[in-house]
Order: structure tokens, then sequence, then C-alpha cells
């Protein structure tokens, strides 16, 4: 299910059942490395004391991954990079509990899947906190004109 939400920080499945869905209760496990909606909130601009109360110590770098999908390319530059943090963004329940299960599985504490719409970026990371943002494929709607209105990549979101 992809998040339609306009706030970040609203908990978008408060009202759905969890016999609906097997993703829910996974997503509502405190013990995996995923946020969303009001956990989202204390993360904030606070990205790095996040990391280093988790890790241990202070990243050296802090990355994002827009679209991380299950996680190929962000599990592997997490568990190459330990000093790095890493953040696995994706708009669907199932990639995101994926990727926070691969990554509690692989033990790299320097991971973690939130699920939110890059749209909001702005409301999740302070000016000049990440040093890197990655983005492979964010945009499967190029063929019919009527999907561009779901297209991330546009003047108004790169500005």
């Amino acid at each position: 299910m992809s998040i339609r939400a306009q706030d970040p920080f609203v908990d978008s499945f408060a009202t759905m059942r969890e016999d609906v869905n097997a993703f829910l209760p996974l997503l509502r496990d405190s013990n995996l490395p995923l946020l969303y909606g009001p956990r989202l909130k204390p993360c904030s601009g606070q990205w790095r004391t996040y990391f280093t109360e988790k890790m241990g110590q202070d990243p050296e770098h802090l990355v994002l991954e827009i679209g991380s999908h299950y996680g190929e390319v962000i599990l592997k530059m997490a568990s190459d990079s330990r000093d790095t943090a890493f953040i696995g963004m994706d708009i669907t329940l199932k990639r995101v509990v994926k990727l926070a299960q691969k990554a509690q599985f692989g033990e790299l504490l320097n991971l973690t899947s939130i699920l939110c719409n890059a749209k909001y970026l702005d409301a999740l990371f302070a000016p000049q906190e990440l040093d890197a943002v990655l983005v492979f494929f964010p945009d499967p709607w190029a063929k019919k004109k009527r999907y561009h209105k779901n297209r991330l990549l546009k003047p108004e979101f790169l500005a």
C-alpha cells in the first residue's frame, strides 16, 4: 500500500485492521529498524543524533536512498560502510518492512528503513543534514502522460 497522506508524521495505518495486511504488525514492531508516521517526528532534522544513539558513535556520513525497494543497494552499502548512517525510504509498506527485517538480520545498526513519500524531504531533513541522496529509477510512470503527475523528479522537487 502506498502512502497518500499529506503529513508524513500521521499514522496512515491507524484505522487499518492487522488481519487485513500481514505487514501491519511488523510495521508496528518497535524492535525493527523502521520508522513511519509519528515515530518519524523526533528524528526530523535530528538524524545524526538518532544514529549516534543507535550506532554508539557519530556517523561519518548520512546517506538517504529514495525508493530503496527491498534494499539490495543500501544493504550492501551499509554492510560495507558501518561508520556511515543509511536511511532507506520507500512508500510501500511491504518494502520498508522487508528492508528493516534484512537490516535487523544483518545486524546493521547503521541502517533504518522509513515509510514516507519523498515529497516531504523538507519536513524530514534539516538543510545540509544529508551528505548524499541516492535515487535509482524513481519514476516508472514515464510512458503514459496520465501518470506524469506521480513523477518525483520534477523541477519543483529538484529545486
